[in-house]
């Protein structure tokens, strides 16, 4: 009967989750999060995808954190807000959030820098928005935005299939194959055809899925494999990895200086740099300072006033910058 609930169990979860299958090499099934979760006891886990890497192994991009920041430069005091404050500011739970700050003694300005603890790109850009309200009330903003889905911090691991380990009874670590008689070995074939699992295991004993095996045909096998008889497959963290985004950069205060392209009060080499690149996805309607390309001033990069970002901008922008001595 316990059997029997967990495979029902499992099976529901199977048949709700909305499934989305993308070639052989990058498959994604929305179900799994949760499946791999609780088999690996890993609460830690946000989402994942996974890449076939052989017969046996499975490559898994485990995503642990995704979060948010915002930036607001400003000038006119020394005073510090802790995160208690800002967040009574913004009306909500200071758990929501940290912040840092970032004294430019050449430049007289400082940095306030609130790093979200989550990705709720509303509720993050609501409270970025509360807070540039509050502070330029009381300084002398220089800019503002707020990068929502900036960090991604991934893991990446190979989980075995065909490596089921458990205990001997001096308590050491035991391969399926080695653990079991021939007899025994013949009573799991027949309970794994009896449960219809897409597995077999072969001559040598080792356990084998079928080609047309789903990752969540895999985890509902294991988990009856572990329930029944302790044995739990393996994984190895083979790489971290950390990557930022901000192609949703939302920018809160708009400065206005021709040439400070990347909205951050100041003009140097990097906004020669930033319009560079900027030109090679073509130019842009500056109506209404519309933001086409992240964290980019649109007004400011239009230096010679003609309603168009183009390569006359960027000499204008160079020959500024050669004379200024920068």
């Amino acid at each position: 009967m316990k059997l029997n609930k967990i495979i029902s169990v499992l099976m529901s979860l199977v048949m709700t989750a909305t499934v989305n299958v993308f070639p052989v090499y990058a498959e994604y099934e929305s179900g799994l999060p949760e499946l791999y979760r609780t088999y690996f006891k890993d609460n830690t886990i946000i989402d994942l995808e996974y890449t076939k890497t052989g017969e046996s192994d499975t490559e898994y991009k485990v995503i642990k954190q995704n979060f948010d920041y915002a930036e607001i430069g400003f000038t006119g005091s020394d005073t510090e807000f802790d995160s208690e404050e800002l967040a009574d500011f913004a009306g909500c739970n200071p758990d929501m959030f940290s912040v840092s700050y970032k004294t430019d003694d050449y430049n007289k300005r400082k940095s306030l820098t609130i790093n979200f603890t989550t990705h709720e790109y509303e509720r993050n850009k609501d409270i970025s928005e509360k807070l540039y309200n509050v502070l330029k009330e009381k300084y002398e903003i220089l800019y503002a935005y707020a990068c929502l889905e900036a960090h991604i911090i991934t893991e990446n691991q190979m989980v075995r299939w065909n490596w089921f380990e458990g205990k001997d009874e001096f308590g050491y670590r035991v391969e399926f194959k080695d653990q079991f008689s021939k007899k025994k070995i013949n009573e799991i074939r027949n309970q794994i055809e009896k449960n219809d699992f897409p597995v077999e295991i072969d001559s040598d004993d080792n356990i084998i899925f079928n080609e047309t095996a789903s990752e969540t045909d895999k985890f509902r096998f294991a988990f009856w494999l572990e329930e029944e008889y302790g044995f739990r497959t393996t994984r190895q963290n083979i790489g971290d990895s950390y990557s930022n985004s901000y192609n949703t950069t939302e920018v809160l205060h708009y400065t206005d200086l021709p040439g400070d392209v990347n909205n951050d009060n100041g003009v140097t080499n990097y906004d020669a740099q930033l319009l560079n690149e900027y030109l090679l996805t073509g130019n842009a309607d500056i109506s209404n300072n519309v933001i086409k390309y992240s964290g980019f001033n649109v007004k400011n990069a239009d230096l010679t006033g003609d309603g168009v970002i183009d390569v006359f901008d960027l000499i204008l922008l160079k020959k500024q910058l050669i004379e200024s001595g920068k």
